[in-house]
């Protein structure tokens, strides 16, 4: 017998409230999700509409693969391991969310902006984790990209 979606999320979200964070040691990978159930979708749409903890924004345009191997590995490390790609019409990708332990992290590629950017954004209630997410990922990025690339909006 397979697992409902609903159970799945239930299982995530229980997760946030008594887990930790993984260490390096204990690296998960992230991993595409089934199609979302509505609720879970009115649930991302209003934790959306919430401010994040944390935003960054990446000011060089660099192949969107780069960018999601980097928040593939920092997501998955703070347990945020499941995604889904959004796509337009003619098949680019927009962005990707990610969802686990009752945070959402989205990229979004605003490349049809001037200038172009790529925007990494973490919602969520739990605002140590906020923190740590967002130290680990400009890190990361830092790493990556060069300093000169990456804006911090400090919303920690």
């Amino acid at each position: 017998m397979k697992p409902s979606r609903y159970f799945l999320l239930l299982v995530l979200a229980t997760n946030v409230c008594f887990g930790q964070a993984s260490s390096p040691s204990q690296e998960k990978t992230v991993h595409p999700l089934p199609p979302l159930s509505d609720s879970t979708w009115r649930w991302v749409s209003a934790t959306r509409a919430k401010e994040p903890l944390s935003v960054i924004t990446i000011t060089n345009v660099v192949s969107e693969d780069s960018v999601l191997t980097v928040t593939d590995r920092v997501n998955g490390r703070h347990g945020i391991d499941g995604f889904v790609d959004g796509y337009c019409g003619f098949g680019a990708r927009l962005g990707r969310d990610y969802l686990g332990r009752g945070s959402l992290v989205t990229v979004s590629f605003a490349w049809d902006q001037r200038p172009k950017r790529t925007i990494l954004s973490m919602y969520g209630t739990n605002a140590v984790a906020g923190e740590a997410w967002g130290r680990d990922i400009t890190k990361a990025l830092r790493e990556r990209f060069g300093d000169e690339s990456i804006e911090d909006k400090g919303k920690r």
